[in-house]
């Protein structure tokens, strides 16, 4: 009776983590009473509830302003569609070895084994999973083929499913991960790029996709065999500019992850227009073919400005931009321009032209 009143107090009228722990702790970790409140939070459905009714009542004793209302309920429906991810890979997990490894996992090891990968390491340990999960999903899924021949026993062969376009089931997968995290996350508008060259020199592959309110309108991806990081960060941004083609009214940010190429067009390009194309050591700039046309479609379009995001730091739209230049350095994906569903549209288009008042 007194452990049954003990539990309803630390559940129903004490926060779980003030009362309910240190009442576990006093009666011992694998006491009948602490066994009943691990029971009774390790249901997800119970934990958002819970939380949800948190919320209302902070709500009811400070009357919370909207934004921070709006905040909390954002925060517990990006929990809600984590942990469906997680129900909807659980078959997946459940039948590969090495991806059960990885539920045991602390955050390191993911961060870790992520970037021995290529990948992103930003986000919490749901999301690092569901990317290693996502990683993993084209060795995971076989396609049954079946080959009928008369007088014959049907065999069964099976084959790896390739990813000739973003339209393969397991790039659909990715593609909804990355998709639902922008929407998530509410991810600021723009134009995103990027570019991957792995070593450096060699294959390299390049991206760039615009975002505006939480969904992806449209994303490109290119390959080039032989290359450089800097020269596919310049590819990414030249496609993006040759893409563009604002209203004079209508701002947008095309967002880059290197600091070199933001500051080259904002800062330093005018001064080197000047000087013949000359750095102040005398120097051309590097990959100057490409400078000199993503700074002339850049003088074109005044209504687009140019900006540095930090890279890895769980910014979804240069994370989305990210994955996407690594799959196409690695031929996971078709080179061409894509609608936001993942469906292929038509090719890369050629490369802008050069404006004859490029010199």
């Amino acid at each position: 009776m007194i452990g049954a009143v003990v539990w309803m107090l630390s559940v129903r009228v004490a926060p779980a983590r003030g009362l309910g722990r240190g009442l576990c702790a006093l009666y011992g970790a694998r006491s009948p009473f602490a066994r009943m409140c691990s029971s009774f939070y390790s249901n997800p459905q119970d934990r958002l509830v819970k939380k949800l009714a948190e919320v209302v009542q902070l709500h009811e004793s400070e009357q919370l302003s909207l934004k921070k209302l709006s905040r909390k309920l954002q925060a517990l429906a990006k929990e809600a569609e984590l942990l469906l991810n997680e129900e909807k890979q659980l078959p997946v997990i459940m039948n590969n070895p090495r991806l059960m490894t990885y539920t045991k996992y602390t955050v390191c090891q993911l961060r870790s084994e992520l970037r021995v990968m290529g990948l992103p390491t930003g986000g919490n340990k749901p999301e690092l999973l569901q990317r290693l999960v996502a990683q993993n999903m084209d060795e995971a899924i076989i396609e049954p083929k079946i080959a009928v021949e008369q007088g014959i026993d049907d065999e069964v062969t099976r084959e790896e499913e390739t990813l000739p376009s973003a339209n393969g089931n397991a790039l659909t997968f990715k593609l909804k991960v990355l998709t639902d995290d922008i929407r998530l996350k509410s991810a600021v508008d723009g134009v995103y790029t990027d570019g991957s060259c792995v070593p450096n020199p060699g294959t390299g592959g390049w991206a760039c996709a615009q975002l505006q309110k939480g969904n992806v309108l449209w994303f490109m991806v290119g390959k080039q065999a032989f290359s450089t990081n800097n020269e596919m960060e310049w590819t990414a941004i030249l496609y993006a500019l040759g893409k563009l083609r604002p209203e004079p009214s209508t701002r947008i940010t095309v967002y880059s992850d290197s600091n070199y190429c933001v500051r080259s067009l904002a800062e330093w390009a005018f001064t080197w227009k000047r000087s013949g194309w000359k750095k102040s050591n005398g120097q051309a700039p590097k990959n100057l073919h490409l400078v000199k046309m993503a700074y002339a479609l850049y003088l074109e379009r005044e209504s687009v400005q140019i900006e540095w995001t930090k890279s890895h730091v769980g910014n979804p739209g240069n994370t989305f931009v990210d994955e996407l230049a690594n799959w196409a350095m690695a031929g996971k994906i078709e080179p061409g321009v894509y609608a936001g569903s993942g469906e292929r549209i038509s090719d890369i288009p050629d490369f802008p032209s050069q404006p004859s008042d490029v010199e």
